[in-house]
C-alpha cells in the first residue's frame, strides 16, 4: 500500500482501489482486530501524507479516507482498542487541520464520537 502512495522512485499514484484492495486482502489473512485496525489506520495515515505532499486531491479521495477512518474507529469501539489507538487517531486528526473539503471536520467528528473528546 505504501508503494501506491509513496514509491521509492517517482510520484505516488494514489489509486484508492489498489490501496483499499490491500486493506481488504490483509483483513482476509489477518484475523486479529488489532492488526486489522492497524492496517486501516495506516491507509488513512498514508492518505493524509499523500494530500500533504501533493496538495488537495478530490472529494472521492477524502470520502474514502473518512470511510476507512470511520470503519477503523467502529472496530476500535467494538474491540475496546481505545488505549492502543487513540494517539494515532488523534495525530491523524491533527495532521488534517489545514486540509480542505471539510476533511478535518469530518475526521474530528468521528474521533470525538469514538473517544468522547
Amino acid at each position: 500500500m505504501e508503494n501506491e502512495f509513496f514509491p521509492k522512485r517517482g510520484f505516488g499514484k494514489g489509486r484508492l482501489s489498489v490501496a483499499r484492495k490491500a486493506v481488504n486482502d490483509y483483513k482476509k489473512v489477518c484475523r486479529t482486530p488489532t492488526a486489522q485496525v492497524d492496517m486501516m489506520l495506516f491507509y488513512v495515515e498514508q492518505g493524509v501524507k499523500f494530500t500533504d505532499a501533493y496538495g488537495d486531491i478530490d472529494e472521492p479521495f477524502y470520502n474514502s479516507m473518512e470511510s476507512m477512518f470511520a470503519s477503523a474507529t467502529k472496530a476500535i469501539a467494538k474491540y475496546g482498542l481505545h488505549g492502543v489507538t487513540e494517539g494515532r487517531c488523534r495525530q491523524i486528526v491533527q495532521d488534517t487541520s489545514q486540509t480542505g473539503w471539510g476533511f478535518h471536520d469530518t475526521l474530528l467528528e468521528i474521533y470525538q464520537e469514538t473517544f468522547g473528546k
